[in-house]
């Protein structure tokens, strides 16, 4: 269960899939930037925000670290929604968070 399509939740998805077959869910408002349907719009930063912004991921490329590999979303999940298969009931509750669709459109 991916809960947004930041690199840092989202990093290892496509790599977990292809390893086990896990079927993947994600906020359905998020689905389109974690399976590459969509380019995540780039925040708006100040100044400051956006010289550690550059410095992040100048660290992941000195790093070596891949680029992000985008994923399929198996299930798309909405407000209200149910999971099955845990050992409790699961409702989805939507909290809008610091990803695209919420904070930045």
């Amino acid at each position: 269960m991916l809960t947004h399509s930041h690199i840092d939740h989202m990093g290892s998805a496509a790599d977990l899939v292809a390893a086990t077959g896990a079927t993947v869910l994600a906020g359905a408002d998020d689905v389109p930037y974690i399976s590459g349907a969509a380019p995540e719009p780039v925040p708006p930063l100040s100044p400051t925000e956006q010289a550690l912004y550059e410095g992040i991921f100048a660290g992941f490329a000195e790093a070596g670290l891949p680029p992000l590999r985008h994923v399929g979303v198996d299930v798309a999940l909405r407000e209200g929604d149910t999971v099955d298969g845990w050992s409790e009931p699961v409702r989805v509750l939507h909290v809008p968070g610091h990803t695209p669709e919420r904070d930045w459109l």
